[in-house]
């Protein structure tokens, strides 16, 4: 058994009540570990070292980690709500700035429809006409993107 596969039972070991550890290989020479002996094949007691004692400034440095942690915690809260409203500000701004477009797309259409009205009642020429319409249905255009 490699030493990595070794270590962590040897941890486990070390937290649990004080006991015997044994070793033993098998047949096909894989080396085992366990808290009872094979009883067909020799095996050794392992000396499992005693777990050390917890540093005396664990606590006070568990308490300074814990506090950083929550301080790290409050400060992504407060950077995503500002990220947020920021967003929020952004599509509000947005919002407006497409209702002011639309406004004024709707008021060229209404501008161009009248003047189109205006010149058949007067008896423009047809050419002149069409270029008004021409107008009229761009500021349709206008219209359908801005406020639709």
């Amino acid at each position: 058994m490699s030493p990595l596969r070794v270590f962590p039972l040897l941890l486990v070991l070390q937290t649990t009540a004080v006991a015997e550890v044994y070793q033993w290989t098998d047949a096909a020479g894989r080396v085992h570990y366990g808290s009872t002996p094979p009883a067909d094949r020799p095996a050794r007691v392992v000396e499992v070292p005693a777990a050390p004692a917890p540093a005396p400034d664990a606590g006070a440095t568990l308490e300074a980690q814990t506090r950083q942690l929550l301080r790290d915690a409050d400060a992504r809260e407060a950077r995503d709500e500002r990220e947020r409203r920021a967003r929020a500000a952004a599509a509000a701004k947005a919002r407006e700035q497409r209702q002011r477009r639309c406004d004024a797309a709707r008021a060229q259409l209404e501008e161009h429809t009248r003047a189109v009205a205006e010149r058949r009642s007067q008896g423009y020429t047809l050419r002149e006409i069409a270029r008004l319409e021409a107008r009229a249905a761009t500021a349709r255009e206008r219209v359908r993107e801005h406020c639709d």
